[in-house]
């Protein structure tokens, strides 16, 4: 794209699709050049643009990435529905780009009573809570 003095104007979009087939689009970071003269040293991104650039778009998928994980988590492993919604929190994950704030749901326990393995890779499969009572 050309602007009226001549420079290129330019956006990186990112588009998301979900598990369940939603698509989100969202722009990622946008600049341009104010002229159009162009030479080696105006060539490309600068390298300001390039982590701004790199770090919208990380943002952008890590926060879709965890809202995936938080919604297979909040359904039950043994009986399949969706486990009550106790609150949310944010949460700060450092990432390779930056510190990405997300929105981080916490569950209550299931209603059928049955609660989730703690240490899955031990082999123990889910038990009723008041199986430790």
């Amino acid at each position: 794209m050309l602007d009226r003095e001549g420079g290129m104007k330019w956006r990186v979009m990112i588009e998301l699709a979900g598990a369940e087939g939603t698509v989100q689009l969202h722009e990622v970071s946008a600049g341009g050049s104010t002229t159009a003269e162009c030479s080696a040293e105006t060539l490309g991104l600068t390298v300001a643009e390039g982590k701004m650039t790199l770090a919208g778009l990380q943002r952008h998928l890590v926060r879709a990435q965890a809202e995936e994980h938080c919604r297979r988590r909040r359904r039950c492993d043994y009986c399949g529905a969706q486990r009550p919604l106790k609150d949310f929190r944010r949460r700060r994950l450092t990432a390779l780009y930056g510190v990405v704030e997300v929105r981080a749901p916490r569950f209550s326990p299931c209603r059928c009573g049955v609660a989730p393995d703690p240490h899955p890779s031990r082999g123990d499969y889910a038990r009723p809570l008041h199986a430790g009572l």
